[in-house]
């Protein structure tokens, strides 16, 4: 939107993008379980009325901005379904995606994506760690308690494991 191509830097410890097979194997069958198409058809009814929430303001109003209201707001909204994120987490990746969409330079947004997204998942992991959930229905529980190569996933992994999905979530859907 008027600004030019950027190449976002390779960004060490984003597990697994950051490490490859056969190392990632594992990680990635973690991940799958919780991205399945019969779990994701799940949250189908809670986007369908996020977007028809984000929409009737615009159709009302008989014009509007649909990046604005509705593209930008959408994906983070999917990522806090998928993560299990409450509603003060999902605005705060809304405004991360605003800073990260308007970030000068690339390594700016790596900044950003360290910082904002970093220090959100760290929360969630020590929250997932002192009050955890059924992790066969919550992505993050599921993380802190499966094992990888035979011990358990540390918090270090836990937030690049979340990083990853902010990133992919996040970003690469608007």
């Amino acid at each position: 939107a008027g600004r030019p191509f950027i190449v976002v830097p390779a960004m060490p410890n984003i597990i697994p993008l950051s490490v490859d097979p056969p190392e990632h194997t594992p990680y990635r069958q973690l991940m799958n379980k919780y991205i399945r198409p019969n779990r994701i058809e799940n949250f189908k009814p809670h986007l369908r009325d996020f977007v028809v929430a984000e929409l009737e303001p615009i159709i009302t109003a008989g014009s509007g901005d649909i990046a604005a209201g509705l593209a930008h707001r959408l994906p983070p909204y999917a990522v806090a379904l998928l993560m299990g994120l409450d509603d003060s987490m999902l605005e705060q990746l809304n405004e991360a995606g605003v800073a990260l969409q308007s970030a000068p330079s690339t390594e700016a947004v790596n900044e950003l994506v360290v910082g904002l997204w970093g220090g959100m998942v760290a929360d969630l992991v020590a929250s997932r760690r002192a009050n955890p959930l059924n992790p066969e229905t919550d992505l993050m529980s599921g993380v802190l308690a499966s094992e990888i190569h035979g011990r358990t996933i540390s918090d270090d992994e836990a937030i690049a494991i979340g990083v990853q999905i902010f990133g992919a979530g996040s970003d690469t859907t608007t």
